[in-house]
């Protein structure tokens, strides 16, 4: 909140815009938090290790574990996002798999 007071056209800001993007990179040295963490204003809450691995191998039960499969073991798989899978029903169909939130409490429907 505070960089986008600070940087002019706020949250509408191309600035603000491509430092959300690259906030995600886990790349060592090109996150902005590695920038962060050099000059002491990241504190890690867990260790290296528990990052490296939760990175690396999602915890079962999750929407994380079920994409990761897919996109390892699907040859229909067409799309992955947050939310859904895209698989080819057929040569001509395309079918999107909801990914529930797994700490929601909504209920499925048919």
């Amino acid at each position: 909140q505070a960089l986008s007071e600070r940087i002019p056209g706020g949250w509408s800001s191309a600035k603000l815009a491509a430092l959300d993007i690259q906030w995600a990179d886990l790349r060592p040295g090109l996150s902005p938090v590695d920038k962060l963490r050099a000059k002491g204003h990241v504190e890690d809450i867990a260790p290296a290790t528990e990052i490296i691995m939760a990175a690396t191998q999602p915890p079962t039960g999750t929407r994380a574990k079920v994409r990761g499969d897919a996109v390892a073991h699907r040859k229909d798989l067409v799309a992955a996002s947050w939310t859904s899978l895209v698989v080819r029903a057929g040569w001509d169909r395309l079918q999107r798999v909801s990914l529930l939130d797994p700490f929601s409490d909504e209920v499925p429907t048919s």
